[in-house]
């Protein structure tokens, strides 16, 4: 069987943050979900994930369903990959990925698996050559040009640190030398630590097979150890992500446009200056998003216009309109030939074909039928102080300004809501309701009363 051990258990103290460094996000994704992504790939059976005790309950909230391993002590990255001997099978092989290099991508794994197999290697190390290589482990070679070892900077002599060819922590391994080979590894170094890159020298002396697969662009190894370089690869990332959707006919208008790598964008759709579109969201042809919108884990159908508004984990359908400043959340379907404008906040809802709210509305936890107006400032009140609760409206109904519709409550077809009416009973197909104080005209009190 085949593996992918990913390393997760480090603190990342570089980072300076809370958070353990394999969550700090680039386009709105985990660093580590792009090394898992990345090893999803034939070659591979299983990925494992290694943590600590500490980051274990806050990793698994991003990573999912993937299967892990415990390291109980801070003491490297050997012992880190020892963590999970009892579950690696001794036939086959384990590609040793690092939860910091999130610019790796499924054709550099799979590369280096390949020349593993073809060579008949017993080990091969992922590398990369840079011209400033401070900080990178280094690959030590004899005088045959064969490697003998990985040496960190903070072990190398004054000449080993202006080798240029430098470990990018990629490892892959025959299953049948892993464990008994890791098992060698001595904690003779500052760190006193057991280096996971120490396996090269042992398999050597052992004239074990040790060969090298070469990462010709070396930034999608760059390991992220700093919020300096995480920038730095977001960054990178972003421009590549831009240049890939304008390759396939897709119009963004501006620099600092930012899409994350699971969009999918249609051809002929544009993307104006200030937006901000991530997670699994996917934008359909002749679509127009932005300028300044935001749209996460959410799909907008073709043709429709979002314009300087906010739409999280929902769907927008055809030839609609919404904005400027629309805030669409949580599950909200709103349907085609819809109107969804300024100020309008909607809430797990379902709004239905050709259905108009201009102004200044807040629609939560509702069922809206086809062509329903709502006039401006009108509101679905859903919240009692203890349970939100739901309101339903039917087709052709139309609701006047500043009207609430207390929930629970059912409001029928081709009804009419006068405006400003608080309604707080269900109301039948063709009613017409008014719920207001009646208006009294005191002649001439004004005057008398400022006398």
């Amino acid at each position: 069987m085949n593996y992918c051990i990913i390393l997760a258990a480090g603190n990342g103290s570089r980072m300076k943050t809370k958070k353990p460094k394999c969550l700090h996000t680039i386009l709105g994704k985990e660093m580590i979900n792009y090394v898992i992504d990345a090893a999803k790939i034939p070659l591979i059976d299983k990925t494992i994930c290694i943590l600590n005790n500490n980051n274990k309950d806050e990793i698994l909230k991003s990573i999912g369903n993937i299967e892990y391993c415990i390291q109980k002590h801070p003491l490297g990255t050997a012992n880190a990959v020892l963590a999970a001997k009892s579950l690696i099978d001794y036939d086959g092989y384990t590609v040793i990925l690092p939860s910091d290099i999130p610019l790796i991508n499924k054709k550099i794994i799979n590369d280096l698996i390949t020349t593993h197999i073809e060579n008949n290697n017993n080990l091969t190390i992922g590398t990369f050559k840079v011209d400033n290589p401070f900080g990178y482990g280094r690959i030590i070679k004899d005088k045959n040009d064969s490697i003998i070892k990985i040496k960190e900077e903070l072990e190398l002599d004054e000449d080993e640190k202006n080798i240029n060819e430098c470990n990018s922590g990629i490892f892959c391994i025959d299953n049948s030398l892993m464990v008994s080979n890791l098992l060698k590894i001595k904690n003779n170094n500052k760190k006193e630590e057991y280096y996971l890159t120490d396996i090269v020298s042992i398999m050597h002396k052992g004239y074990k097979k040790i060969g090298s697969f070469e990462i010709k662009n070396n930034e999608l190894a760059m390991g992220v150890n700093t919020l300096i370089e995480l920038k730095k690869a977001s960054l990178f990332l972003k421009e590549n992500i831009n240049n890939n959707h304008l390759n396939n006919g897709v119009i963004i208008e501006d620099i600092d446009v930012e899409i994350g790598p699971d969009v999918i964008l249609e051809v002929n759709t544009i993307i104006k200056k200030g937006s901000i579109i991530l997670g699994k969201s996917i934008i359909k042809e002749g679509s127009i998003i932005g300028p300044y919108s935001e749209i996460i884990d959410s799909e907008i159908q073709n043709n429709t216009i979002i314009n300087k508004s906010s739409i999280y984990n929902s769907l927008v359908g055809s030839n609609c309109t919404v904005g400027p400043y629309t805030h669409i959340r949580c599950n909200t379907k709103v349907l085609n030939d819809s109107r969804i404008g300024n100020f309008v906040e909607i809430k797990n809802s379902h709004i239905g074909i050709n259905t108009k709210a201009s102004h200044l509305s807040y629609i939560g936890d509702a069922a809206i039928g086809n062509n329903v107006n709502f006039g401006c400032g009108s509101i679905t009140v859903n919240y009692d102080g203890l349970n939100k609760n739901k309101t339903v409206i039917g087709n052709d109904s139309f609701i006047g300004c500043n009207s609430n519709l207390i929930a629970p409550i059912k409001i029928g077809s081709n009804t009419y809501i006068a405006a400003g009416s608080t309604i707080t009973k269900d109301l039948n197909n063709d009613d017409f309701a008014i719920a207001r104080a009646h208006q009294i005209i005191k002649n001439n009190y004004k005057t008398k009363n400022r006398e």
